[in-house]
């Protein structure tokens, strides 16, 4: 029997969930409603509303508390769909089961996610088939929360979504393919043969295994990951929005804050600032009062490596060799696995640039960076090949406010841009001063104009009006 003809056979042995009953107490209702029926794990993913069986992506590497292997791989089903005016409705729940193998954890579990897309608030339930009847867990447990929760507990922000990104998901089947699109068209053979391998190992699993033969033959492709990802990091910017709202001093920096979200001069035009022009004076576009700049000097959440350079010469020197030592430790395991034909799930990160021999150490938008402060967490944010901006985590973190929980790793991380423009907006009362900014004309320019006006309310440090470490701006490259 093929796999289509064992979809269109396979039924729900009662009556299917609703799209209603995506809640917390719908679902336990349901589960309730339906014990006497005996559900078996593989059944219930049958009783899933329907657009539940075709938007799904599978992971044939996941390291989370339900992992996979490629010969028995995680499959994870949502409400998300595509849309083509390029304005998805963001989805609201995720179902996931992996193939069963001995050696998994949660081979007898359901791992159901909601969301509240006003919120971006996540929930995690565990339902449990093990006992011969569905049994749901308390939101949050903590096999949940070790991974979703912030370093393995609950705190203010609640749980977060895990996905690898952004854009790149090479640890699920067909995540590589847009490596190319990210590599400037490059590729790197034995990567891409390996990925390849497993992805397949996992197309084979999904054909055989009774356990996905609910699941729609046509396996979205890589395009849908991506659509799917911008979704995600939608989501989270809008969990993220109120955290960054309570941080000290939000309301005099929330304006540059803001700008690094849609202003694509900001860096350079701080840089200039930081660096008085660099050595030819030029007129910087300012963002801060100079009695402000004393505030930048937290240099703990960096790498003791960068945290110690304490020249731009030396730190382009450090950053060089951290790139090469993670190039070489992956291009070796990716040899490794290649010359055994290894079918292991990936247990070494591949990240869009990781495998490139480096000309530049930065991108060519950030390599201009003089400021010593700020180029080192150009060159530590880029060592984690992450989506959030340089300038961003340096607005927090150079003020001693962590930033690594807004993303969407399973550890602390910088892999998703957690600052949103129209979602810090939204927050804020209807006449709230991002609300008009926005609605008016010269973004950038009154961003960096009520920035100014804002920061000049800060009491400037008493030795001065420059930062405590501006003799080590060591300029010289």
């Amino acid at each position: 029997m093929t796999l289509a003809t064992a979809t269109a056979n396979a039924t729900c042995k009662t009556t299917p969930l609703t799209d209603s009953q995506l809640t917390e107490t719908g679902l336990r209702q349901y589960l309730e409603n339906t014990k006497a029926q005996k559900i078996r794990l593989d059944e219930f993913v049958c009783c899933l509303p329907e657009v539940f069986s075709k938007q799904y992506f599978v992971a044939h590497s996941s390291v989370a508390a339900q992992n996979s292997i490629p010969s028995s791989p995680r499959v994870v089903m949502t409400n998300f769909t595509p849309s083509d005016n390029s304005v998805p409705e963001l989805p609201s729940a995720f179902f996931s089961i992996n193939g069963g193998h001995a050696s998994l954890n949660q081979t007898n579990s359901v791992e159901a996610v909601l969301i509240d897309r006003k919120t971006g608030k996540v929930e995690l339930y565990d339902i449990d088939f093990s006992s011969g009847h569905p049994e749901m867990s308390k939101p949050n447990p903590q096999t949940c929360v070790n991974c979703h929760g912030t370093y393995g507990r609950a705190d203010a922000g609640g749980m977060h979504l895990i996905f690898e990104g952004p854009d790149v998901w090479p640890r699920f089947v067909g995540g590589g393919d847009v490596l190319p699109l990210v590599e400037d068209g490059k590729t790197h053979t034995e990567r891409d043969a390996l990925l390849r391998r497993l992805s397949n190992a996992s197309l084979k699993s999904l054909k055989e295994n009774p356990r996905f033969k609910c699941l729609s033959p046509a396996v979205p492709d890589v395009r849908f990951q991506m659509e799917l990802d911008a979704a995600v990091a939608k989501l989270n910017r809008i969990r993220v929005a109120p955290l960054i709202a309570q941080t000290k001093d939000y309301e005099k920096f929330k304006y540059a804050i803001a700008g690094t979200d849609v202003c694509p001069t900001m860096l350079n035009d701080v840089n200039c600032q930081l660096t008085a022009g660099g050595p030819k004076k030029t007129p910087c576009n300012s963002w801060f009062t100079p009695e402000s700049l004393h505030l930048f000097t937290d240099q703990s959440s960096l790498r003791d490596q960068i945290r110690n350079a304490d020249t731009v010469l030396e730190l382009d020197r450090v950053g060089f060799e951290l790139f090469e030592q993670q190039r070489v430790k992956t291009e070796k395991a990716i040899r490794k696995a290649n010359s055994e034909r290894s079918v292991a799930s990936l247990d070494f990160d591949i990240r869009a640039r990781a495998l490139q021999p480096r000309k530049r150490l930065l991108p060519l938008a950030t390599d201009g960076v003089q400021d010593l402060l700020l180029r080192k967490y150009a060159v530590d944010t880029e060592l984690y090949h992450g989506g959030i901006k340089p300038l961003t985590r340096y607005l927090f973190e150079a003020r001693g406010i962590p930033t690594a929980t807004w993303g969407t790793d399973i550890v602390a991380g910088y892999q998703r841009p957690a600052v949103g423009l129209s979602e810090l907006s939204a927050i804020e009362p209807k006449n709230g001063d991002l609300r008009q900014i926005q609605s008016a004309g010269n973004l950038c320019d009154r961003l960096r104009a009520a920035s100014i006006a804002a920061t000049s309310t800060l009491a400037p440090k008493a030795s001065g009006v420059l930062r405590a470490n501006t003799k080590k701006q060591g300029l010289s490259r």
